[in-house]
């Protein structure tokens, strides 16, 4: 609550979401802000293939990989608080 006031300033408040779902603080967020957010940063790792750690959300293979990039990007791009979503790699 004590940062909120110097929040002002901006046009775009960012912040990175690894949830697979938008989280409602997102929404509450922006609402208090009065300000759009956007996913500076995101990614879902599987380890069929690649690197042997899957990072911070796992799938268990590309398959599932690729469904969870669409759903979350259709999630966000479905609420109203987002403007974008950068996928980290």
């Amino acid at each position: 609550d004590w940062l909120m006031p110097a929040f002002g300033g901006f046009d775009v408040f960012s912040f990175n979401s690894y949830s697979k779902k938008p989280r409602a603080a997102a929404a509450e967020v922006s609402r208090r802000l009065n300000q759009p957010i956007l996913i500076g940063e995101w990614h879902f790792g599987a380890t069929d293939r690649g690197h042997p750690a899957a990072g911070l959300e796992t799938v268990p293979d590309q398959v599932e990989r690729g469904r969870a990039y669409r759903s979350y990007l259709e999630a966000h791009a479905a609420a109203e608080w987002c403007v974008g979503a950068h996928w980290f790699t």
